[in-house]
């Protein structure tokens, strides 16, 4: 198998393993997993604009998605670029 067909295989069998855990992760919580794909579209306007942290992070714990200790206080574009990439795995 060329070098790239293997790179491509690789790849999309971390992706897979990556939504598998995503997956996991919001049935464990009971998480609707639209709402999922909506707080990644969420996530990557708050690294747009900070100033949309605060709402996110509220939302965020009252909808149950992460607990109030699993956010810092001040935006983490780490954190929200996760939130993104799990919107965006779910929804596919």
């Amino acid at each position: 198998m060329p070098q790239e067909k293997q790179n491509g295989a690789a790849q999309q069998n971390k992706v897979g393993q990556a939504k598998a855990q995503v997956m996991a992760y919001i049935q464990e919580r009971g998480i609707d997993p639209q709402k999922m794909v909506q707080y990644g579209q969420l996530a990557e306007a708050v690294l747009k604009d900070k100033n949309l942290y605060p709402m996110f992070r509220q939302r965020a714990v009252q909808d149950k998605i992460v607990d109030a200790d699993d956010l810092p206080p001040n935006p983490n574009p780490s954190v929200l670029a996760i939130f993104a990439t799990m919107g965006k795995l779910v929804s596919k």
